[in-house]
């Protein structure tokens, strides 16, 4: 037994360093915040929500099949934001009875799952993997912002937490593992249909965990049911998502990455977990910390202030987990515009006469055309069928009169 706890103990915080180094921003690609593909929560509700499945949703289909057999088996063995926890816990100079008397967590994931019927899985962003991700992307800000101190805050207002209420992240508040004694219950519940006798003598072994999970006798029954307040979270989240799906708001100002969701839904389904931020081979895609559009904190927008979007790049949309951003492939990266430029020709070098094409020479799209005006000049004008607002040409121009302007996307 001391062993088994021992070894799950090395494996919890060898994934807890492997989760440290592939959220830092210099892991980019792929690996770049590849932990938050392991959520079942972020599976099961992006899958829900936007009625669709993608390659990468292998490993969340493969742990939430894993947690129907084996209680809590993520937490268990896995979770960096639970072993945090689970260190701070055991500092705290005495255990403090828990004083959450309800599983927030289940109501949580509840409401989420109820409210991405609708395409809008609100509370998602509460996810362990997501808030323990976001958490080291603070590190690719220049400037300090409210939205930054916010994202900043949560993993470190989480540990304290633990440090007042020694395990009541884990037993009672996340949702990862509220979604993980959910899907435990309902095992039981088949399993003591169909094997009642099995069922008890399995139940009546204790339970071998690492992580301070300590059930009652009654709490071991909730569990094998819904209780009021979870069929409560549940309808909640369907008359949330509903009235949000038939409520219309003001489309964000922003650029976005190729791909990406109309508003409001694309400000819902974004985890701010910044896996397209940390894998942007340019570093064009930026956090949005306007405080204007508070919904929109933290989610990803274009910059372009240093570089463009390559025209042969599909990572963000590879590497989003929860769909805001679609996976597309570079042929259709031709018909899916970030904007579209706009050039002030009035101002360009040909209007004195200098010769220039650098925006007809770089672009890979072939949207900029020179065109002969009033059979005098020879002019670049933009081609608005063919550009996608790449933001090639604006960065090449060498009298800077390109501009990139937003598209706005509404529902």
């Amino acid at each position: 037994m001391a062993q088994n706890v021992i070894k799950k103990d090395h494996i919890r915080t060898i994934s807890t360093l492997i989760a440290v180094v592939t959220s830092m921003p210099f892991i980019g690609g792929i690996a770049g915040g590849i932990y938050v593909w392991l959520s079942p929560n972020v599976m099961l509700a992006s899958v829900i929500a936007l009625r669709s499945m993608v390659l990468f949703n292998l490993p969340g289909i493969a742990v939430l099949s894993i947690c129907l057999f084996r209680k809590r088996w993520f937490c268990n063995m896995l979770c960096p934001t639970g072993w945090c926890c689970h260190q701070v816990s055991k500092t705290a100079h005495r255990h403090r009875p828990d004083r959450i008397p309800v599983h927030t967590g289940k109501i949580i994931v509840l409401f989420t799952i109820a409210s991405a019927i609708f395409g809008y899985p609100l509370l998602l962003w509460i996810d362990p993997l997501v808030i323990f991700s976001s958490f080291f992307t603070v590190f690719q800000f220049k400037e300090i912002s409210i939205p930054m101190i916010v994202l900043l805050s949560i993993l470190p207002v989480i540990l304290f937490s633990q440090w007042l209420l020694p395990h009541s992240w884990c037993n009672k508040v996340c949702p990862l593992g509220g979604m993980q004694e959910i899907l435990w219950g309902f095992r039981s519940m088949v399993g003591s249909t169909l094997y009642p006798e099995r069922h008890k003598s399995a139940t009546s072994q204790p339970d071998d965990l690492s992580v301070s999970i300590d059930l009652t006798v009654s709490e071991r029954k909730n569990a094998q049911k819904f209780t009021r307040r979870e069929l409560l979270a549940s309808f909640s989240g369907l008359v949330a998502g509903g009235l949000l799906s038939a409520t219309e708001v003001e489309p964000n100002q922003t650029m976005r990455p190729p791909a990406s969701l109309a508003s409001p839904q694309f400000e819902t389904i974004c985890l701010r977990c910044g896996n397209c931020v940390r894998a942007c081979p340019t570093h064009i895609i930026k956090r949005n910390t306007c405080p204007t559009n508070w919904y929109a904190w933290m989610t990803p927008r274009i910059d372009f202030t240093e570089s463009y979007c390559l025209s042969d790049c599909t990572i963000c949309g590879t590497v989003c987990p929860s769909g805001a951003i679609s996976p597309f492939t570079v042929p259709a990266k031709k018909i899916l515009p970030i904007g579209k430029a706009l050039i002030d020709v009035e101002n360009c070098l040909l209007q004195i006469p200098e010769e220039c094409n650098q925006c007809k020479n770089v672009c890979t799209y072939d949207a900029i055309k020179m065109t002969a005006i009033y059979d005098t000049k020879v002019l670049p004008l933009v081609d608005e069928v063919r550009c996608v607002g790449c933001g090639a040409c604006a960065q090449i121009c060498p009298n800077e009169i390109i501009q990139i302007r937003n598209l706005i996307k509404t529902s």
